[in-house]
């Protein structure tokens, strides 16, 4: 399981309910959480809302670290 899958999950939310937050596509949203796609500065941002991680903090999917 990748980062933002793992916190999305522990937090009880769909992938539908966080893409719709996100304003993106429940597939995209799929692509980042399984390392295939990038996602935006902007998108990059709504996640950290959403996942309720610090602005400054992202997961980096493909190692799965914080970015600071």
């Amino acid at each position: 399981m990748l980062a933002i899958r793992a916190l999305r999950v522990a937090r009880g939310l769909t992938q539908l309910n966080v893409a719709t937050k996100a304003r993106i596509a429940r597939s995209h949203l799929s692509r980042i959480e399984r390392g295939e796609s990038a996602p935006s500065e902007g998108v990059r941002h709504r996640l950290a809302e959403i996942l309720d991680l610090d602005s400054a903090e992202l997961l980096d999917e493909v190692g799965g670290a914080i970015i600071r």
